[in-house]
């Protein structure tokens, strides 16, 4: 193995453990809520404020992005991870309601910065014909963050108390500052100096590959938030389960997205990354099609339930290395238009939650088939020419 590989072998491990954490810090309040709105003082309503303001807060991360193309992936992870940290530190020294929220909206953008700066230095450094594959390697820290995660900041609160994980995870990324600020290069031919963060915006809104890939990124989050928030009401009243199944529920979105992540590490460079963006929208909008016929049997649901979620991640997966290579010169921007993307698509997905209540499961499912295809029309417009 070369210097060079050992190099990027090195940087994909320090970058995996850190979004590690950082998806821990993202993920841990949805089991936890009710802890946690103990430990705040608050109710349940007012944590589910609290996520939809983080979700837009995803919005400005393209308003950040650009910094990595102009100053250094390196900067911008480093503003990211300190973005963190600090607001972590703020917290918890004053763990108050208004202090809770700002340090969601705060840690949450410093998490996508790092994010997209992190996927633009891999991109810069690994051939577009190997990129699916690395890129999803670091994308199995969104389900490790639950199935590994979520037990680690359970047995914390268990053994000290409700502060505990932030104080963990905290500490594990200002180890991850400095590590990156000691080990990650400067890599100073990725950086455009010229032009102004406005130019970079038209820039990229003026790309139709690239406008066409965060489309296909809104879509596929709008099927799953939809999903993610009317499957666990549906199945609760169909089958009448108790916690421990809505568990069960939970376990197997858990499964479906590793499966996806794993899938596309294996396969995504040999099948093409438009091939499989598009198997993964035809297999989770077949899967909604079928759910509402599945409610005869629990086993039924769950599996079509896996599907639909193996579907999505498989596509998003995909996608990404189509965005690294839309505008090659300003991927950092791409990418914090992803992650913006997945914001708006969940706060679109969250407003059709009145699709469940007023006209049913079976038409937020149609709602989910209908995105699905926009995805695939979305997907038409996605070239990466001679390329794989």
């Amino acid at each position: 193995m070369s210097g060079a590989n050992v190099k990027i072998n090195r940087q994909i491990g320090l970058f995996t453990f850190t979004r590690l954490v950082l998806n821990t810090n993202i993920r841990l309040i949805y089991p936890f809520q009710q802890i946690l709105a103990r430990g705040l003082g608050v109710n349940l309503p007012f944590l589910t404020i609290a996520l939809s303001l983080r979700s837009i807060s995803g919005m400005l991360v393209p308003f950040l992005s650009p910094l990595a193309d102009r100053r250094g992936r390196k900067t911008a992870m480093l503003l990211g991870l300190g973005l963190f940290v600090v607001s972590t530190g703020v917290f918890l020294l004053a763990p108050t309601p208004p202090v809770f929220i700002g340090f969601l909206l705060v840690s949450f953008l410093g998490a996508y910065l790092f994010t997209s700066s992190v996927q633009a230095q891999i991109s810069d450094q690994v051939p577009y014909q190997r990129r699916g594959r690395v890129l999803s390697i670091l994308e199995l820290s969104w389900s490790l963050s639950f199935a590994v995660g979520m037990p680690l900041v359970g047995w914390l609160i268990s053994r000290l108390d409700w502060l505990a994980p932030f104080a963990c995870l905290g500490l594990l990324a200002a180890a991850a500052w400095v590590l990156v600020r000691g080990t990650v290069p400067l890599n100073p031919s990725a950086i455009s100096t010229g032009g102004s963060f406005w130019q970079a915006f038209r820039q990229v809104t003026k790309s139709t590959p690239a406008m066409a890939g965060l489309g296909v990124t809104l879509a596929i989050n709008v099927m799953v938030e939809i999903t993610s928030l009317v499957f666990g009401l549906w199945t609760g009243d169909t089958f009448h389960l108790d916690v421990l199944g809505l568990g069960s529920v939970a376990a197997v979105i858990g499964v479906a997205q590793f499966s996806g992540e794993l899938l596309t590490t294996v396969v995504v460079d040999r099948f093409g990354k438009e091939r499989m963006v598009r198997a993964g929208l035809l297999l989770a909008g077949c899967a909604a099609i079928l759910l509402p016929w599945l409610g005869f049997h629990l086993w039924a649901a769950l599996g079509g339930l896996f599907l639909l979620f193996l579907g999505t991640e498989t596509a998003y997966m995909s996608n990404l290395p189509l965005l690294t290579e839309a505008i090659p010169e300003m991927r950092a921007t791409v990418l914090g238009g992803n992650a913006a993307a997945i914001s708006l698509g969940r706060v679109l997905g969250a407003s059709l939650m009145w699709l469940y209540f007023s006209l049913g499961f079976g038409v937020s499912m149609l709602a989910v088939v209908i995105f699905a295809l926009l995805g695939l029309v979305a997907l038409l417009r996605v070239k990466v020419q001679g390329k794989n």
